[in-house]
């Protein structure tokens, strides 16, 4: 993970498990710049030491007048322009990115919507995909929420994982890749 915050100026990573929590900041260690971890979720449970910051507490200094001003001076990219890279596991040697502009993003969001077109506001969508599985990332991660419905994703594929949150969750979808 170093690497690739190094790699791509990454300063700023997204948590939601002490585990991630401190794998990121033993990366963070590693790397040549700053990076500020958010924890996404609650503080309760999480150790002293964990060095980071709460999500819930960095939005709420922003007010909607000092959040309209930072995205009105946001500079405007054009759709040609990387938007994220999804990186492998890099059990090969050094990870391997792939570039995926606004293009691809917003094409791959209108394609799930051709592949699915009844999924509204009322699905639930449980992803069990992870998040270096082009499907799971983008076409059930950005298509769910634009049509208003629920994503939730899993956090691992175990088997145990997926039968805990069929119960919990009880999604209306649940998409996955054939084995064979």
């Amino acid at each position: 993970m170093a690497w690739i915050f190094d790699r791509l100026g990454i300063n700023i990573v997204i948590a939601d498990t002490e585990e991630r929590i401190l794998r990121l900041q033993e990366a963070r260690s590693r790397t040549s710049r700053p990076v500020q971890i958010l924890v996404a979720g609650p503080r309760a449970g999480l150790p002293h030491h964990i060095d980071c910051e709460f999500l819930q507490e960095a939005c709420a200094r922003l007010d909607l007048d000092s959040l309209e001003d930072l995205l009105g001076r946001r500079q405007k990219r054009p759709l040609t322009d990387i938007a994220t890279v999804m990186f492998t596991s890099g059990s090969t040697g050094a990870p391997k990115g792939i570039a995926f502009t606004l293009y691809h993003l917003i094409t791959k969001r209108f394609s799930r919507a051709a592949a699915l077109p009844a999924v509204g506001d009322h699905e639930v969508l449980l992803c069990y995909l992870p998040l270096f599985h082009t499907f799971g990332r983008y076409l059930e991660m950005l298509g769910t929420p634009y049509w208003g419905g629920t994503y939730v994703f899993a956090g691992n594929p175990s088997l145990e994982t997926l039968i805990s949150q069929l119960q919990e969750v009880h999604p209306t979808g649940l998409i996955g890749i054939p084995l064979h």
